[in-house]
């Protein structure tokens, strides 16, 4: 049995960084710091809520995180040499650059290897050079290969960079009644069955592209008189994007459905999927795959995680500006060929099945983590 050390200094952390977690199986044994409560998902071992220094955002900030390492280092070295003493600590996994630069020289002290993961969507670093420095004895796993060429840009050694590759568990929960399927029994004019229906999911960050998207729906509409846009992730009874949906005179073609838990079934009744989030994260990134899954085309940004899944016309469509006008004729082009959105369909089926496999990703996991 290998036991880690699982490192989280982050207020909250991508729910699917768990999952992959939980998916390396029961042989490893986690003990995990962290800011807040960790999910149970992979709690099979001790849970310690810490407290941590402060995130370093701006010069001010990072003058007092650096002072405050002399009161946090003591602390952190005498709390790992009795864990590793105790329970033989073999690795310490990171993600956010706050533990990164705080742990890494206590671990090549205390001779423990230490594992970083770079997640898609993540800020830039703004301490690129303490970085730098401390990434030169540390193993860096990534998702995608624009990840993997920043970090080389950085100054990472390529040896010490493994790039895992994004996955998908196709595993599905069993199929429930959603909001969709009760229209269609119901068999009422507005069932989305009748209708060119496009679907996002929509968090609290994603406000500003939701609405550039409502007004390229607005511009839909005189070419697509059956469209219909879903978003999930937001509350039926959300006054302001309620007032903005009227306002654009978008009543009756826009649904908000708030949370969703049987996503696969959510998405087979779609006729287009779109990345809604413009630096999408491991989240957003896995239900895009997911959607594809289950033979929706895809439709977002062209920026450095989106090309890792999206094959400009094979799977679904890239595009270069976020203006309503460029998304509303992109939409169009796309409803207007449905031959074109069955083939992008089956052929986004056969990429996940080939490319972004959960097995393989796992495999690749567990020979980085060793």
């Amino acid at each position: 049995m290998k036991k880690f050390l699982i490192i989280n200094s982050a207020k909250n952390i991508e729910q699917s960084f768990f999952d992959l977690l939980a998916d390396l199986g029961t042989e490893n044994y986690f003990f995990i710091w962290s800011a807040e409560n960790f999910p149970e998902t992979i709690a099979n071992g001790e849970i310690e809520k810490k407290s941590f220094p402060p995130e370093p955002d701006s010069f001010f900030s990072f003058l007092f995180f650096i002072f405050s390492l002399s009161f946090f280092w003591p602390k952190y070295f005498f709390s790992l040499s009795a864990l590793k003493r105790r329970e033989s600590i073999e690795k310490i996994i990171c993600v956010r650059e706050r533990e990164k630069i705080i742990f890494q020289p206590l671990a090549k002290l205390l001779k423990i290897k230490i594992i970083w993961f770079a997640l898609p969507g993540e800020q830039d670093n703004k301490f690129k050079k303490l970085l730098k420095i401390s990434a030169k004895s540390a193993v860096v796993v990534t998702f995608t290969a624009s990840e993997t060429e920043k970090l080389l840009q950085s100054g990472c050694q390529p040896e010490n960079i493994h790039n895992i590759s994004l996955g998908l568990n196709l595993k599905t929960a069993e199929r429930q009644e959603n909001i969709f399927s009760s229209l269609a029994k119901a068999d009422k004019p507005y069932s989305f069955y009748k209708n060119f229906t496009v679907g996002v999911i929509c968090k609290d960050g994603d406000r500003r592209s939701l609405e550039i998207l409502l007004q390229a729906v607005k511009r839909c509409l005189n070419l697509i008189p059956n469209f219909r846009l879903v978003v999930l992730g937001q509350d039926p009874s959300n006054d302001n994007l309620n007032w903005l949906i009227k306002n654009l005179g978008l009543t009756g073609r826009v649904w908000l459905l708030g949370e969703e838990k049987d996503l696969a079934q959510w998405f087979k009744d779609l006729d287009l999927y779109v990345v809604l989030a413009e630096n999408p994260g491991l989240n957003d990134l896995e239900k895009a795959i997911a959607a594809a899954s289950c033979g929706v085309p895809l439709l977002g940004w062209t920026e450095k995680n989106l090309s890792a899944i999206i094959s400009e016309g094979q799977n679904g469509c890239l595009l270069a500006e976020t203006g309503a006008e460029a998304i509303a004729q992109k939409i169009i082009a796309i409803e207007s060929d449905e031959r074109l959105r069955r083939i992008m369909g089956i052929n986004g089926q056969k990429i996940v099945e080939e490319q972004f496999n959960r097995g393989k990703q796992i495999e690749r996991l567990r020979e980085t983590l060793g």
